[in-house]
Order: C-alpha cells, then structure tokens, then sequence
C-alpha cells in the first residue's frame, strides 16, 4: 500500500467519528437540564422573549429535524448566531483563530527546540547529575498549575522587569510574536515536560538494542549512534505522546489566554461559558473537536513518514 493510499485510508476512516462528534455537539444544547432558553435568558425573560429565543435555536421543532437543520446550516459554513455578539459565529471563530493557532504553533516549536536537546543530555549522562536535573525539573514544571505560572511568569517578567507587554495581541508580525512569547514559552514548557521525560525513556530503550551495541563495535561516535540510529526510532512513541497531548494544548488555551489577555478562541469560550452563550459555546467546541481529530491524523501521517513499514 502506499502512503497515498494509506492517507485516504484513515482520512475516511475519520468520516464516523466525524458524525459522531457533530451529533455530540448538536446535543450539548439540548443536555442542558431545564429550559435552555430560561438559562440563557435568566429567569426575569418575559415569556416573548423566550418563545423568539425558542425559534431562534430551533428549539420548538423535532429534535431529529433540529438535527437536520443543524447539519444544513453547517453544509453552508455556518455555526448559527452568537446571542451575546449579535454575529454569526464562523465569523467570530476565524476573527480570532489566528491568535490560537499562533499560540499553539508557538508552544509546540518551543516544545521542540527545548524537549530535544535536554532528552539528549539527560540520556548521554544517564544516572548521573544532569539526567537527575532534568528528570525533577520536568516534574517540577508538570505538577504546577497553568494559571499559577502564567501569573508568576507576568509579574517577574512582564511588570516587574518589563520585558514584555502584560496583555492584548499588538500590531504587526514582531510585536505579535512579542506578545506571545511569554504565553507561548509558558504553554510549551508543560508540554517539554512531558515529552522530556517520554523521549527519555524511549532513548534509553532503544540503545538497549542489539544493532545500537553492532554500531559501537564498529567503532561509529556516539554523535552518529544517537542522533542517526537511536534518535530516529524513539522519535515515533515520541510522536504519539506529542501528538495526543495538542490536544491538551489546545484547551489549555482557555486558561493561558485569559491569564495573558489575548483575544483568541479560548478567552471567548470562557466569557461564552460566562455569559452563557450557548450557540458560541456549541461553535467553539466543535472547531477545537475538528481540530483534534485533525491533529491526529497529522500524525498518522508522520508516523507513515517516518516509518513506511506502518502502511506496507
């Protein structure tokens, strides 16, 4: 089988997990206990108003007609109205997505360039000080609370020595960056954590091998041994931890954008949560469900980059 083949293989395979994540979706409006239209309008609504808001979400008709309607709206891109903004939600979504998204694609290259090089010097000294340094460090930054170290973070860095702005997107390509820098920095650190200490392990496994002590004999430098032969094989167990875990990064998101200000998805679904937007509730949860299953199978198709031996 091919790698084309293979991608369309699991692209299609994505098809009833797909339906069954719109389906849950539809029915997060309709779990709630109650009159829905009562939680979003309070109990002081008159009843006019109630019966507008019914008709509004559709609330009155059948729920597999609801269902229908639901699934025609999105065939024509859009995700309803938000009751709190007056606009419709695919609008709101893309308007701030590129704040997300350049948080996440920020938090996961500082993963990367930090992760890497420290799993390496951790396994190279095995047993020793700077693996011990390493090992406790990532566990340190893993057990604190995401909203405890972006306020740290904020007050030493961003008011107290001012190297950095405390809020808001900014203007232009570089003061974007520097806005979300330190957010960024902070996210990926819980993540370099974990990816620290799985790529670690898997290091350690792999020069266990027979072939990684056939490279030694053969008098090979331990630069080639680690980052050629041992490297390349504990990087796919490694993918997957990676992988699984942008999931997490992205609803971190929720918190980390709040701590810092931005105006992205995740700040908007909490004021939604807040203000009980439930339609903008109902949006936001579908894109960042979409996006995770998007997510992983980008990583089916890294794993087949990887190692062609997954789709042969």
């Amino acid at each position: 089988m091919s790698l084309g083949r293979y991608a369309l293989r699991r692209f299609f395979g994505m098809a009833p997990v797909f339906f069954i994540v719109l389906f849950t979706v539809f029915l997060m409006l309709h779990l709630i206990p109650g009159d829905p239209a009562k939680n979003i309008l309070g109990i002081m609504a008159t009843p006019e108003r109630l019966e507008q808001l019914r008709d509004a979400l559709g609330l009155n008709e059948p729920i597999y007609k609801q269902f229908y309607l639901f699934l025609a709206q999105l065939g024509h891109g859009s995700l309803g109205m938000s009751i709190r903004y007056k606009a419709p939600i695919t609008e709101l979504i893309f308007s701030r997505l590129k704040v997300t998204l350049s948080l996440v694609i920020m938090s996961a290259v500082f993963c990367v360039i930090i992760s890497l090089p420290l799993s390496l010097w951790a396994t190279k000294h095995r047993g020793k000080a700077p693996d011990y340094a390493v090992r406790v460090s990532s566990l340190f930054i893993f057990s604190m609370p995401e909203f405890w170290t972006g306020l740290v973070a904020l007050n030493i860095f961003a008011l107290r020595f001012g190297l950095f702005p405390t809020r808001g997107w900014g203007v232009g390509l570089l003061d974007n960056l520097h806005h979300l820098f330190l957010p960024s920095l902070i996210l990926g650190l819980f993540l370099t954590a974990l990816v620290t200490r799985a790529l670690r392990s898997d290091m350690l496994e792999v020069l266990r091998k027979e072939y990684i002590q056939t490279a030694k004999t053969y008098g090979f430098s331990d630069r080639t041994i680690y980052l050629k032969y041992a490297l390349k094989n504990a990087l796919l167990p490694t993918i997957t931890v990676l992988g699984l875990n942008l999931g997490w990064l992205l609803g971190s998101t929720v918190v980390i954008e709040t701590v810092f200000s931005l105006p992205g998805i995740g700040a908007m679904l909490l004021d939604a949560v807040i203000v009980r937007d439930y339609p903008l509730i109902q949006g936001i949860s579908l894109i960042f469900a979409l996006a995770i299953m998007l997510n992983n199978y980008v990583v089916d198709m890294l794993y087949g980059l990887i190692d062609p031996r997954i789709y042969r």
